[in-house]
Order: structure tokens, then C-alpha cells, then sequence
């Protein structure tokens, strides 16, 4: 059996080339063995697989995201996203990724099933500093174009075309309002829209992620893809 999780548009615009400062957590919750094999999204799409990572049974790895790329690309591209792949069961192994170094501290992403039932509709709330950029990562983890429209609390919208296994990127900076919030709607594939987001200030003195919501759902059960 086949699985993938996926944290896709995993450092929201930052260059995830600079591995010293970005990395993975991998904790392996087999009993045997496991091999997973990361598989690097350009912010156009363009898939790079990396070099794989042999997991001993319920180890707990820190790995920089610079030793899992080809040599031969690091520092010459802008990541948009990264996907694991591993054999096992589903959420046999579990990742989440760091990015060190925003507004003076960190930015997390968790990685999450790439066939989990998704939801066309996502919201979030959040605090808006004065002289502080919210930036919304939006990534298509599928193998078809897909749009997102955002619309905000001041009434502001935008319509997001995001090629297949691209990366796009949304920046609002801060007015006068104290709080901002966002709903994101997509028309494609079900679950295909993967978003993640931070504020961080203009200064560089703090950051603070952006967590968003499920708001509705609608199941269908498929079979599972092995492949990205």
C-alpha cells in the first residue's frame, strides 16, 4: 500500500533553498522500516523528487530540508510545496516542517493526507498589527487548473487561477483595522486547494501563523493515488 502527505506551498514565498534554516520532523510510527521519499513542487508545478530518508521503526528524525534535494538544484529555484511518499499505512509516518528565521521566529506547517476528504470552502480569522503583511499561500495539489476566490472582511475580493501543482501567493498589509479574515472558496477537485499563511511584521520583529477552517465538507470516498 501506497500513502503521501503533503504540506504544500510549505514556506509561503520565503526561499526554501536555505536549507540551514528550514526543516522536517519525521516520526516514523511503523514497527519495520521506512523509506520516505519527498517529492519538491517549483511554484509553477514542476515536480523534483529528492532523496529518500530511511526511517528505523518509531524513529523521531529532524532532517534539514537542504539534504533532501538534489544537489544539483540547491539555491536555484523557489519552492512552492513538498509532498512525502512512503509505503505503510496510512499516517504511519508523520511530518511537520519549520521554517526558521520569519519576523524573528518561526513558521510551522503540518503535513496532512493528500486523499483525505476535503472541502471547497476554507475561512480564517486573525489579529492584523499596524505595520504588519498577512501572506496567504495557496498551493493545487492536483493534476488540474484550479481558481480560488478570496474575499475579505473590508469587502475586498480576488479570483486566484492556480495552475496544477503550482503555487500562488496572496499579500495584505495592514490598515487600520485591528482583526482581518478571509474566506476562500474553490471551484476544482475536491480537497485540491492546500493553503497555509502568517503575519509577519514589517520590521521583522515578530510573525504568527494564520490558521484556517474547514467550513463545510462534502465526502466521497475514492482509491488511493501512490503517485504525485
Amino acid at each position: 500500500m501506497s500513502a503521501a502527505i503533503c504540506a504544500k506551498n510549505l514556506c509561503s514565498g520565503n526561499r526554501v533553498e536555505r536549507g540551514q534554516r528550514c526543516e522536517i520532523v519525521l516520526n516514523s510510527r511503523s514497527p519495520n522500516p521506512i523509506e520516505v521519499t519527498p517529492i519538491f513542487y517549483t511554484l509553477n508545478g514542476d515536480a523534483v523528487v529528492g532523496n529518500p530518508v530511511q526511517l528505523q521503526p518509531a524513529e523521531i528524525r529532524f532532517v534539514p530540508v537542504e539534504q533532501l534535494m538534489p544537489e544539483a538544484l540547491r539555491g536555484r529555484h523557489r519552492w512552492g510545496g513538498i509532498a512525502l511518499s512512503y509505503t505503510g499505512n496510512v499516517l504511519e509516518v508523520w511530518a511537520q516542517i519549520t521554517y526558521h528565521g520569519v519576523g524573528g521566529g518561526s513558521v510551522d506547517e503540518t503535513f496532512n493526507i493528500l486523499e483525505e476528504p476535503g472541502s471547497d470552502t476554507r475561512e480564517a480569522v486573525w489579529l492584523m498589527p499596524k505595520k504588519s503583511t498577512a501572506v496567504i499561500a495557496l498551493g493545487n495539489s492536483s493534476n488540474v487548473p484550479i481558481r480560488t476566490t478570496a474575499q475579505f472582511s473590508d469587502g475586498d475580493s480576488e479570483d486566484v487561477d492556480i495552475p496544477e501543482g503550482a503555487t500562488k501567493f496572496i499579500r495584505r498589509h495592514a490598515h487600520q483595522r485591528d482583526t482581518e479574515s478571509v474566506r476562500l472558496t474553490t471551484v476544482g477537485p475536491e480537497g485540491s486547494m492546500r493553503v497555509t499563511g502568517f503575519i509577519v511584521a514589517d520590521d521583522d520583529s515578530f510573525t504568527s501563523s494564520i490558521r484556517f477552517a474547514i467550513r463545510s465538507r462534502s465526502i466521497t470516498r475514492r482509491s488511493w493515488a501512490s503517485e504525485l
